[in-house]
């Protein structure tokens, strides 16, 4: 508390031989002199105090001047709470702990500003008076700290990049061709009602309190607990692990393609999948791992965002010029109305379905935890998660209407791509693949045409080369994002200690703590995911792993705002715990709906999570909304107790035990627990004789607990101090208990 002059302390400390302090009369400032009466003030409003200290001294007043609306004394960068303007500083922890078990910031005294600066060091750190000799004064040094990020960099651009993935440019066409352009916009518009839900949330959890590192992990966990934290932890971590092959098998698809358009391929067209996807993440690896690697994603990130940007000008721009025959033979060609009809309703093949074309577009909406998963890189989160991420989304699905709207105009189903066929007229004339399934279902069988190409996109652009580069760039960056959230969301977790044996992923390199063996981890994942090599098949299975978490952002925060736990308090205004509980309901009823058999799987590993972090039971104290909730039932139900009348039926035994320290009498414990059991009430009674005992009541209520834990007693202790052993045992015969 003691500063130097002209800092924003509440206390002034001014070396001085002979100083003056002027205040207004009858204001609440205190006159800190030694034992000099003050003098007579020559003005009614204004006393003079004056004292002669010797020849170094030191002399001290408090402040009240009402503070700048805006400024929060006690932090550290002199901004109010998440940027907002209040009168009011910040509450520390040191406010609700017990005064008796812990000692807080002292307030210093005459003597201590007087004789010595090392006590006006330790009255400042916190220090106790018993530990401030090994207090020495230093200058303040900042500590290093890693690059910070704005709203639009660190949460708008990068969610738009990892939302405009590889599914933009090579599923959009075939979504729209099999769903029609009606169940598009459909799967879009159902699509961002369970996005926007879950960001509502998301920006709640952001918004209740300070947001260190951890992301998505670190927001859940501090703000809801170690259950609901821990869980979505592993599963949002998982899931961007499994993002980062997902991206990487899109980019080897479309370079597979290019090249055997070329006359180039390896193996074949899987195992060249495989090849290059591999190649892909270790280059991936071998960027993220080389120093300065967060500076130069940063960069990376906003190159790439400048290449999709252009391929989104060169799609539109290529949409609207005339059409080569080359193009009309490929079922390209310029707006029409009857193209638009046909395109408008839904023509499903090999056995898809609506839930199945939104499970496999789906995860082009799932980047929306991307600026959440680096909050510790970020300015200011509270402010820039719900600005940029909600913004994000709202642009990113306007794109994608707008790209489906030009398609359906645009595109022809099936197209043999013969210039031959073109001219005399039967381009949409494929031979036909039938399947003697009972009913000999035929579809056609064209190479072209926007249900059968994944490069439809690429041909309608004005210039091709362009919308593969953007292909590359959304794959990339889509991967480069996750591989840099996921392994930082699982070193937080990690370094909770929550679950065993991944403690070691947990440890940090660098400057800024760069958790490297959780990025090899991650490659690891992402390699596994790449030998699939099948990009709708990945899709269903990361779609699952998403929405999984999505019900769990969703339902913690109905939870906690449900259990009315002053602890949860968001800021953001937009939240209602009914719109979570609602998107709750929806993300599970869309994970049975796209594949019921993955959903289970899904939802069982998240019950696992979750019940084994409840029985656990870590050693955190983070402030649960499950405690919460527990609480307020029970206040709820003691109160209901309160107007039911005793009966011989509902009685049960309810003992005040004088056991004196239990651990001392356990066969005084163990004889009355015989009777109370469980059903029962007994309480363990004990005195501590001595003012001087005072401070150790709380301290007892541990080691005491362990015991009966140890024991398995069902029973509460209550510890008195008296100043004789008498007055403490009456003071616990008037206890009443109306249980």
């Amino acid at each position: 508390m003691a500063d130097s002059p002209g800092t924003n302390s509440r206390f002034n400390v001014i070396p001085v031989k002979q100083a003056s302090i002027r205040f207004k009369e009858g204001s609440p400032e205190e006159y800190a002199a030694v034992n000099h009466p003050p003098e007579q003030a020559e003005d009614d409003h204004v006393s003079t105090y004056s004292q002669d200290i010797d020849d170094i001294g030191y002399i001290t007043c408090e402040r009240y001047d009402r503070p700048r609306r805006g400024v929060d004394y006690d932090s550290d960068d002199g901004e109010g709470f998440n940027g907002e303007d209040t009168f009011e500083a910040m509450p520390r922890e040191t406010n609700y702990v017990l005064s008796l078990t812990r000692e807080g910031r002292a307030r210093p005294t005459i003597l201590e500003l007087r004789e010595d600066k090392t006590d006006i060091a330790r009255v400042e750190s916190g220090i106790s008076r018993k530990d401030s000799a090994a207090v020495l004064i230093a200058p303040v040094t900042q500590t290093a700290q890693g690059i910070k990020f704005g709203w639009i960099r660190g949460v708008f651009v990068r969610c738009l990049l990892n939302i405009w993935g590889v599914l933009l440019f090579m599923r959009l066409s075939w979504v729209v061709a099999q769903a029609g352009l009606g169940l598009t916009v459909a799967i879009l518009a159902l699509a961002a009602v369970v996005v926007v839900t879950t960001t509502l949330s998301m920006s709640a959890i952001s918004t209740n309190g300070a947001v260190k590192g951890g992301g998505t992990y670190f927001l859940i966990s501090r703000s809801l607990g170690p259950e609901f934290g821990g869980a979505v932890g592993i599963i949002f971590s998982l899931a961007n692990a499994v993002a980062v092959g997902m991206n990487c098998v899109g980019f080897a698809e479309a370079l597979v393609e290019l090249l055997a358009e070329h006359g180039v391929m390896m193996v074949d067209f899987t195992n060249d999948v495989r090849i290059v996807g591999l190649i892909t993440m270790i280059g991936l690896l071998a960027l993220i791992l080389s120093p300065n690697a967060l500076k130069w994603e940063g960069r990376t990130q906003l190159v790439l965002f400048g290449v999709i940007i252009g391929s989104f000008i060169n799609f539109f721009v290529g949409t609207f010029l005339p059409r080569s025959e080359q193009k009309l033979s490929k079922g390209i060609v310029e707006y029409s109305a009857t193209t638009f009809s046909d395109n408008f309703w839904p023509n499903f093949r090999d056995g898809h379905s609506f839930m199945t074309m939104f499970g496999i577009f789906f995860p082009a909406c799932t980047g929306i935890m991307a600026g959440a998963n680096i909050s510790g890189d970020l300015k200011n989160p509270g402010t820039a998660i719900p600005k940029g991420t909600l913004l994000a989304i709202f642009v990113s699905i306007m794109s994608y209407l707008l790209c489906a709207l030009a398609i359906a105009a645009t595109g022809i189903r099936d197209a043999t791509g013969s210039v031959l066929d073109l001219i005399s007229g039967n381009i949409t004339d494929c031979p036909l693949v039938c399947i003697a399934n009972g009913t000999m279902d035929c579809t056609p069988s064209c190479r072209w045409g926007i249900s059968n190409s994944y490069q439809m996109m690429t041909e309608m652009s004005a210039v091709g080369p362009i919308i593969t580069t953007g292909v590359f760039a959304a794959s990339l960056s889509s991967a480069l994002a996750c591989l840099v959230s996921a392994p930082k969301l699982f070193q937080a977790l990690c370094r909770d200690n929550l679950f065993p044996y991944i403690g070691v992923f947990g440890k940090g390199y660098g400057k800024t703590d760069e958790p490297r063996l959780a990025y090899v981890l991650a490659f690891f994942i992402g390699c596994a995911v790449v030998a699939i090599a099948d990009l709708n098949a990945i899709a269903l299975i990361i779609s699952n792993f998403y929405i999984g978490t999505y019900v769990l952002i969703n339902y913690a925060c109905f939870d906690a705002s449900l259990s009315a736990s002053p602890g949860f308090r968001p800021a953001f205004r937009f939240f209602n715990q009914w719109v979570s509980l609602l998107g709750a309901l929806l993300c599970v009823t869309c994970m049975f709906m796209i594949n019921w058999l993955g959903a289970l799987l899904t939802m069982t590993l998240i019950v696992f999570l979750y019940l084994y972090m409840h029985f656990k039971a870590p050693d955190v104290n983070w402030g649960s909304s499950i405690q919460a909730r527990a609480f307020k039932s029970t206040v709820q139900q003691a109160l209901k107790l309160m107007t039911v009348e005793d009966h011989v039926k509902n009685f049960r035994p309810q003992v005040l035990l004088l056991s004196g320290l239990p651990s001392s009498r356990p066969a005084l414990v163990y004889f009355v627990n015989t009777f109370t059991k469980s059903h029962g009430l007994m309480i363990c009674g004990q005195v501590l004789a001595g003012e001087e005992n005072l401070h150790a009541v709380h301290k007892l209520n541990k080691p005491v607990y362990a015991w009966f834990k140890e024991k398995k007693l069902k029973c509460f202790h209550s510890a008195v101090a008296a100043p004789n052993f008498r007055q403490g045992v009456r003071a616990l015969l008037q206890v009443r208990l109306e249980l």
